[in-house]
């Protein structure tokens, strides 16, 4: 289980690095936006979702991409998913846990 760090602070979207896992366990000490994707940007305004102060929340992050071998109908590579931060205000230090690890290269089509 991979625990990775993120620093957020209020006006900057703060991005993990490739998670490699499709779950994540976070916790946050200040309340913050945030976003899953290939590339994401959290932001204050529209469909990022939000996670209280002081909370330890669950997320799906889903699968990552794949880079695949048309020709050979097989799958070379591939980049798990981030998640990005933002904050309501001020600096958070978030925690972010891999829950059921993929090894997204070693992923057979």
């Amino acid at each position: 289980m991979a625990v990775l760090q993120v620093i957020a602070q209020n006006g900057t979207s703060a991005q993990s690095a490739a998670l490699n896992s499709t779950k994540v366990k976070v916790y946050s000490n200040v309340a913050c936006y945030y976003a899953v994707g290939a590339n994401p940007v959290a932001y204050s305004t529209g469909n990022c979702s939000i996670l209280p102060a002081n909370t330890i929340r669950d997320i799906n992050v889903g699968p990552g991409t794949l880079t695949i071998d048309a020709n050979a109908a097989v799958i070379t590579g591939g980049t798990g998913p981030k998640i990005a931060f933002l904050t309501q205000g001020g600096t958070a230090g978030l925690t972010v846990t891999e829950v059921g690890f993929v090894d997204f290269t070693k992923v057979q089509a």
